[in-house]
């Protein structure tokens, strides 16, 4: 195969445009030396509200095309084949990933090119396909919400008790149906029933049934939530309610319509306690302290209820446990192996207060020295750069805008050879002054963030457990433990801090 089709309309109501679509593709290749092999129809398929993988034909076509089956491609526009803007562009590097001779009939439409010029006029027909799909879309929506109002049209129905008569412009009853649904809105107005699925149990054991089959609580509730019966057609357009007054329809009044949903909320209100499920608390030090014996980072534990098991830097296998003493969570940090058990309580405060001073320490002495030194001269010269940076893009824009012009006027390879050259200085550029903003921030709110910890450290008692872990996690790197003595490890710059704290054997 060499040469191929495609045709597709939005909708059924568009059934001339695949023939109108067809006829001009076929002068075109007769006047142009195409013989059209194969053909592509799809009839009433919207590519706005389907995408690529869901239209079956056009998949056909892309396989056919990745298998080198197609050489040339006729379609009659480029909105037939896409109507968003990353699928029209999904296809057309299709298009030149396998150089597909794509031809596109319709007069005001412009040849495809697989070249830089070419890629950007994509882009933007991309962008007023999908732009333009969007209004026609919006527009048919419209005039379909005003029929509606209106009454010229009625849409889906679906409501048990109604049909629609077969030119679909009436909704007829159904007496014998709509005489059971004022039966359930009776029976369920009365208040007896303590629950909808009482009620659902009670229609069908009196023989009550829904076109032949049991009632449901789903349908008994739909049945019941169903403005359709006190007269008011209600339909949803773009997740918004548009309502169509039809007193011929009512079946019972208003006030019975909103008795029966008032019992409908207060009976099915009355839900199930679910049991709470304690979140798993990950303690201020996990793992943080080591056994200085064997490595092992100490292990929380609990009456042998095992909760996970996880592996530390070493590689050895890590229980975690939880236990209650006097009805209450007793957090501990242990080694089994060398009987050490350290309540959390008994050393969380003291490493928090230790870190703490280490970081007001490090903070308040040192970080004004170090901002001044290195910080605040590298930030002037990222901000400097970057409006040398920002000033070359401007110029390159405005060669580019000139040169676009005079390429337009008068197509040249030289021309286009600048604008395709100017284009990659102007990315380089772009890509460029991206890093640095990126810098810039990270400077910028690098200082921040040390003056709000600033501010944060004057109010300790404040903090949430949290934050403290956060803040430890941040600033120590391991506690080494031995005997009845610790070792506080600094991440910053690895200073050690040596203390003696007492634990429970287990």
């Amino acid at each position: 195969m060499n040469t191929a089709a495609y045709y597709r309309s939005s909708t059924n109501l568009q059934k001339d445009s695949i023939e109108t679509q067809r006829e001009m593709i076929r002068m075109f290749s007769i006047q142009n030396g195409y013989l059209i092999e194969e053909e592509y129809e799809e009839p009433g398929i919207s590519a706005r509200k389907n995408s690529l993988k869901e239209r079956s034909e056009l998949q056909r076509l892309i396989m056919n095309i990745r298998k080198g089956r197609v050489k040339s491609l006729l379609v009659y526009k480029r909105d037939r084949l896409a109507r968003k803007a990353h699928e029209h562009m999904e296809l057309y590097y299709l298009f030149k990933k396998y150089q597909v001779n794509v031809k596109y009939v319709a007069d005001n439409e412009k040849p495809t090119s697989y070249d830089a010029m070419g890629e950007m006029m994509e882009l933007m027909v991309a962008a007023m396909n999908e732009r333009d799909g969007k209004q026609i879309s919006d527009r048919i929506i419209d005039t379909t919400i005003a029929n509606f109002e209106s009454g010229k049209t009625i849409g889906k129905l679906g409501v048990y008790g109604y049909q629609l008569s077969e030119d679909k412009s009436k909704i007829l009853r159904n007496e014998e149906e709509l005489e059971l649904v004022k039966k359930i809105f009776n029976e369920w107005n009365q208040g007896y029933f303590e629950n909808v699925n009482m009620f659902t149990t009670w229609l069908n054991d009196h023989g009550y049934t829904k076109s032949g089959k049991n009632w449901t609580k789903g349908s008994v509730i739909s049945t019941l939530e169903q403005p359709l019966y006190y007269g008011m057609h209600i339909r949803n357009w773009r997740n918004e309610p548009r309502k169509k007054q039809r007193e011929s329809l009512a079946i019972i009044t208003l006030e019975e319509f909103e008795l029966a949903n008032k019992l409908l909320e207060e009976k099915e209100a009355k839900k199930k306690i679910k049991p709470v499920i304690k979140e798993k608390k990950i303690l201020l030090l996990d793992k943080l302290i080591i056994c200085r014996e064997c490595e092992r980072v100490a292990l929380k534990q609990s009456n042998s209820i095992y909760i996970r098991n996880e592996m530390d830097r070493q590689g050895f296998l890590l229980k975690t446990y939880l236990k209650s003493k006097n009805n209450k969570d007793l957090y501990t940090y242990e080694c089994r192996k060398h009987k050490i058990c350290i309540e959390a309580e008994t050393v969380e405060e003291e490493i928090f207060r230790e870190a703490v001073d280490f970081f007001r320490e490090m903070v308040s002495e040192h970080y004004n020295g170090l901002y001044m030194r290195f910080l605040k001269p590298n930030l002037q010269l990222i901000k400097k750069e970057i409006k040398e940076k920002e000033r070359e893009k401007e110029i390159l824009e405005e060669a580019f805008v000139d040169l676009t012009s005079v390429w337009i006027n008068k197509e040249t390879k030289q021309s286009l050879k600048q604008l395709q050259e100017i284009q990659k200085q102007m990315k380089v550029i772009a890509t460029k002054i991206e890093d640095l903003k990126s810098k810039e921030y990270a400077y910028s709110f690098r200082k921040k963030e040390v003056d709000g910890i600033k501010g944060i450290l004057k109010d300790l008692d404040s903090l949430e457990y949290n934050q403290k872990r956060y803040l430890v996690q941040d600033v120590i790197e391991e506690i080494l433990v031995n005997g009845d003595l610790y070792t506080i490890v600094f991440k910053h710059p690895f200073l050690q801090k040596e203390g003696e704290i007492s634990w429970k054997d287990s």
